[in-house]
């Protein structure tokens, strides 16, 4: 049984509790199931039978409470919070009120969040807690098993404009041949159930009139002008398989390698591939690097195992508290 307080719909940053908007709506009541169906109770078992296996709970439960039961929130600092708030109502009063919160079961429509919306926009620093207290309701989260929450990781790695060891590695903005073909819009143009069983997009490359699938890692080849920076090797892998980071160049200059695209092939790790091989005993970043500082000969054939490619933007960093953008095309916190 897992009981722990998480931050759930508005995602601002608070690992404290699931809050929701309660501008329009009263407390509710604690439940059992998000969207509280009921269920009638099992009849007792007949002489002679076993006892019916109990059912194994499949869903969590929120259990209302106060923010005096939250751990750490006379102490959190809710600035970032009401920060990243503010940024995902820009985000909301561009769709209409009554779109999902998130596409899915919780968080209601959209309009039940504006009002919220609207009063931290008068917010004063030092006010954010107080906001929080009298606009969310927050509820502690109880279920069967682990729960999971996702963070972001940003990197930092050193890199250089130009070649010069260790910087050996280039980072590629996407390259002028690279087709996207959204099969969602065939498939209704079409009217074809065969697309919409498909993926949603391909990425591909147009040769002699036919798209064909893009290149895989071994086979890209830098364009002119395609070359944002250099970094080390394994930096440069590491900052593909997060997404994006932050480039600090030798003059001491940032910039975000924001992403861009991906060649479209399924992610193999190149650590794990090493470690399969025999040659990495502990696939740690840290080895990993090591070992291709050893063996440089064949760095470029360990990087090929795995053939997904990423490739990037260069960005400006005008806030450096707020990260890359995310699904929602606001920075992350």
């Amino acid at each position: 049984m897992i009981r722990r307080a998480v931050l759930g719909p508005c995602v601002v940053g608070l690992s404290l509790a699931v809050l929701s908007a309660c501008a329009s709506n009263p407390m509710p009541a604690p439940i059992t199931r998000p969207g509280g169906v009921a269920t009638r109770p099992p009849l007792p078992p007949r002489p002679g039978q076993p006892e019916p296996a109990q059912p194994v709970p499949s869903d969590f439960a929120l259990t209302p409470v106060r923010f005096s039961d939250v751990p750490g929130w006379g102490n959190a600092d809710a600035a970032p919070a009401l920060a990243a708030f503010r940024r995902q109502c820009d985000v909301w009063r561009n769709r209409t009120p009554d779109a999902p919160l998130t596409g899915g079961r919780y968080g209601g429509p959209i309009g039940n969040w504006l009002p919220a919306c609207d009063a931290a926009a008068a917010i004063q620093p030092g006010q954010e807690r107080w906001f929080f207290e009298n606009h969310f309701e927050p509820s502690i989260v109880t279920g069967p098993g682990e729960a999971k929450i996702t963070a972001y990781f940003e990197p930092v790695i050193q890199a250089s404009r130009s070649w010069a060891p260790p910087f050996t590695e280039p980072l590629l903005s996407r390259p002028p041949d690279m087709l996207t073909i959204d099969l969602g819009a065939f498939a209704e143009a079409y009217d074809n159930e065969a697309l919409r069983g498909a993926p949603r997009t391909l990425t591909g490359q147009l040769v002699n009139g036919h798209l064909e699938p893009y290149p895989k890692r071994e086979a890209i080849t830098p364009y002119q002008g395609q070359i944002i920076g250099y970094a080390h090797p394994a930096d440069v892998y590491n900052l593909q398989v997060q997404g994006s980071g932050r480039v600090r160049f030798a003059d001491g200059t940032e910039s975000r390698a924001q992403f861009s695209a991906q060649n479209g092939y399924k992610w193999n790790s190149a650590l794990g591939a090493l470690r399969n091989s025999g040659r990495l005993q502990s696939p740690t970043w840290a080895n990993f690097r090591a070992w291709l500082d050893q063996n440089p000969g064949e760095q470029k054939s360990v990087l090929n195992a795995d053939p997904s490619y990423v490739f990037f933007q260069e960005e400006a960093i005008p806030d450096p508290a707020a990260g890359p953008k995310g699904a929602a095309g606001i920075p992350l916190t």
